[in-house]
């Protein structure tokens, strides 16, 4: 969607990023988590941030992750080392949230990503687009 109208828009040629890549084991989550092991730092308290359902069930982590990474997840918006907080479920050892906030040039830009409904059949139907003008 557009950032400042909401309103689904076709993205401009120059915008190539392909979400498929979050779930590639070399560049996406599976390779954040890979580059994690032995840094990460486990929160006590997985309900010490706001909206995490059943906090309870779910492990906290916070990790640094190098500024390459995150380029790759956020299809190079983003492009610094950040700290990043990952929701793991306890049961199944999934990642089901990664969190992370900016500050850049004195504003704050907020992440999240809730995954869900692993193995899951996915059909994409394409948003209608708002009248270009």
């Amino acid at each position: 969607t557009n950032p400042l109208t909401g309103d689904w828009t076709e993205a401009p040629d120059s915008f190539t990023f392909d979400p498929a890549t979050l779930f590639d084991a070399d560049q996406g989550i599976p390779a954040l988590l890979t580059e994690a092991t032995g840094s990460a730092e486990l929160i006590e308290d997985a309900a010490s941030a706001d909206d995490v359902p059943d906090a309870a069930q779910h492990y906290r982590l916070r990790t640094t992750v190098a500024a390459q990474r995150v380029a790759v997840l956020t299809g190079g918006l983003v492009t610094e080392e950040s700290e990043v907080d990952l929701w793991i479920d306890i049961e199944t050892s999934r990642v089901v949230e990664a969190r992370f906030d900016l500050s850049i040039d004195g504003a704050e830009s907020s992440w999240r990503m809730t995954i869900s409904d692993y193995d899951a059949e996915v059909t994409i139907v394409p948003p209608e687009l708002a009248a270009a003008g």
